[in-house]
């Protein structure tokens, strides 16, 4: 058996397609995402309850498994991403308020850099890495990656604590 390499596919093709699961496009090759496991799922189920109770207040739409368009041929599918609550449109063409990527044991260090990189050349200011197998928070939002207790978005009252969201995957019986 040999493995094949999908020919590349036109952008208008891949925003006009469903895929189950959906998956990144890079210069015109779908990359398939990490992102399942019953942690990966608890942690997204976790930090979708306690965004939805804020974002009113916070003046944003919490956006689950959107596509991003970081660049003219880049689409990436954040975890989570909250984005202006005026922003309309199935693909989010502007810089989100926040990013939120939940790390997967099988994720790989160079395709995660690479996602958090096209996340910062489109502009986007607040990206959070959950790790939930080790019950930690990073702001992610430059480099090196820093543990925090809080994330936060700049001049803005939106703060997000992570060990809240470790305590709600508990109650919901994650582990």
């Amino acid at each position: 058996m040999t493995n094949s390499i999908p020919p590349p596919i036109a952008l208008s093709e891949y925003l006009h397609t469903r895929f189950e699961p959906d998956c990144d496009y890079v210069d015109g090759i779908l990359e398939k995402r990490s992102g399942s496991g019953p942690d990966h799922a608890a942690a997204q189920r976790a930090l979708l309850a306690s965004l939805h109770r804020r974002q009113r207040e916070w003046g944003v739409r919490i956006e689950p498994e959107v596509r991003v368009q970081t660049s003219a041929s880049h689409v990436r599918v954040a975890d989570v991403a909250l984005v202006a609550a005026k922003a309309g449109g199935e693909v989010v063409e502007k810089p989100p308020v926040a990013v939120i990527e939940i790390l997967s044991p099988d994720d790989d260090v160079q395709h995660v850099t690479e996602r958090l990189d096209d996340y910062r050349r489109m502009g986007v200011k607040s990206i959070w890495m959950i790790d939930p197998s080790a019950r930690k928070g990073f702001d992610a939002s430059g480099e090196p990656w820093v543990e925090t207790g809080r994330f936060t978005v700049p001049e803005s009252p939106i703060a997000v604590d992570p060990a809240a969201i470790f305590a709600e995957m508990d109650q919901g019986g994650a582990r």
